[in-house]
């Protein structure tokens, strides 16, 4: 997607060997799980079949219930049983970054009520953009996350549409870093925020970054939709506007033969008319 290819497919031996592994973890932790088994042990088990099928939701879920069983046994340790599940989390997703069920995972755990891990979540994604991989900077799964933690610390809208100036400054090519910043902006332009009360002046200076970063590279596309964005937020209206009409005021059009149907209530009406004028 978006120009980036995909990882070349693993040789068939050691994909094999990785398969029968895998196996191998499943058929241990579901007896666990159906005993609900929550020793270090069995937890640790979970957490390596984890670390190598991230999308294993049955997995996720059970840890969910070993927490759970945790929290409510020993709530005073709160801070260390979320510090060691958000580090399985991030385990699994240096796996697969795109994960569906370690990021709701991880959601799950920031909302359990410790917000001391709020800042060091956000960090982390800013390292994982800016540090790992280039795709990973337009990891739509990094980009919710980060809205849903900038939300928690009731981040500003303004403050997240400067992340977004940075993000674009390392790498013009961001789909998602673009479109949040759209998102961001209608925020901000609705609400009339300070310095974002005058629509005019606010998109004129839009269109001055973005043509910026489409004479840096006029053959990327991110760019580009940003700018149609722009665009159509300029020449917007609160109604349509009636652009041509065709016939003419005053005008009258002649129906003739086959046209004539449905005018009529029987054949014998039909035949005693050449035509119909119907005045416009």
């Amino acid at each position: 997607m978006h120009g980036v290819s995909r990882k070349t497919s693993k040789p068939e031996a050691e994909a094999t060997a990785e398969a029968r592994e895998l196996r191998a973890l499943q058929s241990q932790f579901l007896p666990n799980h159906h005993n609900k088994n929550y020793t270090k042990e069995a937890l640790d088990l979970s957490a390596k079949l984890l670390e190598k099928n991230p999308e294993y939701y049955t997995a996720w879920n059970y840890r969910k219930l070993a927490l759970q069983h945790a929290l409510d046994s020993q709530p005073d340790l709160l801070h260390t049983i979320l510090h060691e599940e958000l580090q399985v989390a991030k385990n699994a997703l240096k796996r697969n970054p795109k994960a569906y069920g370690a990021w709701h995972h991880r959601k799950w755990v920031l909302s359990k009520g410790d917000d001391s891990f709020l800042d060091k979540e956000l960090q982390d994604l800013d390292d994982i953009q800016r540090l790992k991989a280039k795709d990973q900077e337009r990891n739509f799964h990094i980009w919710n996350h980060r809205r849903f933690v900038t939300a928690m610390m009731r981040r500003s809208d303004k403050d997240e549409l400067d992340h977004t100036e940075n993000m674009i400054g390392t790498n013009f090519s961001n789909y998602s870093a673009w479109h949040n910043r759209s998102v961001l902006l209608s925020n901000l332009m609705e609400k009339k925020v300070q310095g974002f009360s005058q629509k005019n002046q606010v998109l004129t200076k839009e269109l001055e970054f973005v043509r910026a970063a489409l004479f840096t590279d006029e053959e990327d596309q991110s760019g580009w939709f940003y700018h149609l964005w722009l665009l159509d937020q300029i020449v917007k209206t609160v109604s349509p506007q009636l652009v041509s009409s065709w016939p003419s005021h005053g005008e009258v059009i002649q129906l003739r033969g086959s046209a004539m149907d449905g005018f009529f209530t029987s054949t014998s009406d039909k035949s005693k008319f050449d035509s119909v004028v119907l005045p416009i």
